[in-house]
């Protein structure tokens, strides 16, 4: 995000036409100079402008001209690069959420219909785990959004150290969150992350002086064993968040048809 009023800035015709103008007045003036007074020291006004005057003149110019150069490409330099960190700086906010760092809605799709269309290894699995922090939105209630922003970027960094390398931590939106772990040990691989994760949000989150006690309701659905339709395992891992929610503590719940079942609308 861009923060402050934007710097103004002279557009850089304009800047390079001021800039000619100038070089071409250095080098006409040098050449009155030039033609009036000798390089010896004499002054001989109207005469014809010799050897000496002419190599003196061409220095002047090469070096003036040498010294627009190198200005010009350093402000060309500058330009691109100020435009390379613009272009790499909106690259990254559109991948990621701007309050805690992680992967957003975006890369989380991407991410996921890619690990969905791979096979996990013999006897492995991949894990779509969701979760949804408990007491936040009393911290939100109680102390406001800044507070509860803080809170989330705790959040976030504790869960950052419990991932295992190649996983994707996603911000979902609010307070919940996503982790996309490919190749896992089925469900026990599952679980003991999922304990990990519990862990990591067992201790007070402190802020400002406060401390706040937030857990997190975490439902995993699993590939092969509930599918491998994207849509159909956010809702099976949503479900199963909406049960670990219902039974109020930190604890994981796998998706079981049964969930479904309950959820659907009655005939």
């Amino acid at each position: 995000m861009v923060s402050g009023p934007l710097p103004i800035r002279t557009p850089s015709w304009r800047r390079g036409t001021l800039e000619a103008l100038l070089l071409a007045g250095l080098v006409l003036s040098a050449g009155a100079v030039s033609y009036i007074f000798d390089l010896d020291g004499s002054s001989l006004p109207g005469n014809q402008i010799d050897f000496d005057e002419l190599l003196g003149l061409a220095t002047i110019f090469l070096a003036s001209f040498s010294l627009f150069a190198w200005r010009r490409i350093a402000e060309l330099e500058a330009e691109v690069s100020l435009r390379r960190r613009a272009e790499e700086r909106a690259r990254f906010l559109s991948e990621h959420d701007a309050l805690t760092g992680l992967a957003n809605r975006r890369q989380f799709e991407q991410v996921l219909h890619r690990v969905v269309r791979r096979a996990p290894a013999p006897g492995r699995a991949h894990a779509l785990f969701m979760l949804d922090l408990n007491g936040f939105k009393k911290v939100n209630d109680r102390w406001g959004h800044a507070e509860g922003d803080a809170v989330l970027q705790a959040a976030a960094e504790r869960l950052k150290q419990v991932m295992r390398s190649g996983d994707l931590l996603v911000r979902v939106g609010g307070d919940e969150f996503a982790i996309v772990a490919a190749d896992i040990d089925g469900m026990q691989g599952a679980s003991a992350l999922a304990r990990r994760i519990a862990e990591s949000l067992a201790d007070p989150i402190a802020v400002n002086g406060r401390e706040h006690q937030i857990g997190t309701g975490v439902g995993i659905a699993l590939v092969p064993q509930d599918g491998h339709d994207v849509e159909a395992l956010l809702r099976r891992a949503d479900l199963a968040l909406y049960a670990a929610k219902a039974r109020g503590i930190s604890e994981p719940v796998f998706f079981e048809p049964r969930l479904e079942a309950a959820a659907a609308p009655a005939a």
